[in-house]
């Protein structure tokens, strides 16, 4: 039988770029319970941890409340394809107004370089 590899906190916190602090809320608030502990009372995490923490994280990137986030991951009959899709839509959305404002500003600062250089034009005439 083999065991499959576990994590301290503190090394899931540094994979993940998120602080201990925030592991230890997810598991006050049963969102992310680590996979085992020590004799020593260390928390353990595995790679089904970790990619609960990545599922977690990225409902958190798309502007999920906590609690929103554990009834996506809990909920019987939570589709997962469905929740991804939905993210991805999202995220597609995202993209594309981040798109449109970049598109704004880089028209904006055409404007304010052809009105520059028609000040400047006008300057020298006059």
């Amino acid at each position: 039988m083999t065991q499959s590899r576990t994590y301290l906190v503190s090394q899931v916190a540094r994979i993940a770029n998120v602080t201990v602090r925030t592991l230890h809320y997810y598991e006050e608030i049963g969102l992310l319970v680590p996979a085992a502990r020590t004799e020593a009372g260390y928390r353990l995490y595995d790679a089904a941890n970790l990619d609960r923490l990545r599922q977690i994280q990225m409902g958190r990137d798309l502007g999920l409340s906590l609690e929103e986030v554990r009834r996506s991951l809990d909920e019987a009959g939570s589709d997962r394809r469905s929740i991804l899709l939905r993210q991805r839509r999202q995220l597609v959305e995202t993209a594309a107004t981040a798109q449109a404002t970049i598109e704004a500003i880089d028209r904006a600062l055409e404007f304010l370089e052809n009105s520059e250089s028609d000040g400047h034009a006008a300057q020298r005439k006059g």
